[in-house]
């Protein structure tokens, strides 16, 4: 039997914003990021997750046990605004997988009342 290269069959990922509003034109207010995946066989191998930042910083790093359903949360401080841009997420499993996929946070707009 082949082994298949290693492979999301399944993945997703899903800021969390809060409510606070911060002075500042890019600005938001997260509470969390949560990255679910799902591999097309178990790795059973360590892996590093990695949030990297519009201009290419590492911003937060886990390490974790990699295995067929995979799920990470990088938790924000709400009171600390979080720039929005294009961020990245990468995979790495040793030399076995490394794979990045795009977030995007996103300005979000707080609607103000009507007067």
């Amino acid at each position: 039997e082949i082994a298949q290269p290693l492979a999301f069959e399944y993945f997703s990922i899903s800021p969390n914003y809060c409510n606070l509003i911060f002075a500042g034109e890019n600005s938001v207010c997260l509470s969390s990021i949560v990255m679910l995946a799902e591999f097309n066989t178990d790795p059973d191998d360590n892996m590093t997750v990695s949030l990297i930042s519009p201009s290419g910083e590492v911003v937060g790093s886990k390490p974790i046990i990699a295995t067929k359903d995979v799920r990470v949360e990088f938790v924000v401080r709400e009171d600390e605004a979080f720039l929005a841009g294009d961020y990245a997420v990468r995979f790495q499993i040793n030399n076995r997988f490394d794979r990045t996929e795009a977030l995007i946070i996103e300005q979000q707009v707080i609607p103000t009342a009507a007067e």
